[in-house]
């Protein structure tokens, strides 16, 4: 079905080597990268929060996954089914 997919993306800079943080659809045999957020080196302690706010397909067979590169990279969200598969739309309960 159709899903609305929001949340943050939280990340500490206080190590020296870059991350990702990323959703990707899997079905069983390959990942396709639908959303992504790099952490590049720097020095000091900074904090990045990126909020993320997107519409998705999931089809039949098919998974949502939320990777974190590192533990320095904390993902929080929320998803909210919109549609069915055949597009008829889903009322909030």
């Amino acid at each position: 079905g159709y899903f609305r997919v929001f949340g943050t993306i939280t990340m500490e800079s206080n190590s020296s080597s870059a991350s990702v943080g990323s959703f990707y659809l899997n079905d069983g045999s390959s990942d396709k990268v639908i959303f992504s957020v790099r952490k590049f080196s720097v020095s000091g302690n900074h904090i990045t929060v990126t909020p993320f706010d997107f519409l998705v397909f999931i089809g039949a067979g098919e998974k949502l996954v939320a990777s974190s590169g590192a533990d320095i990279i904390r993902i929080a969200g929320s998803t909210r089914q919109i549609a069915s598969i055949d597009g008829t739309l889903v009322s909030p309960s």
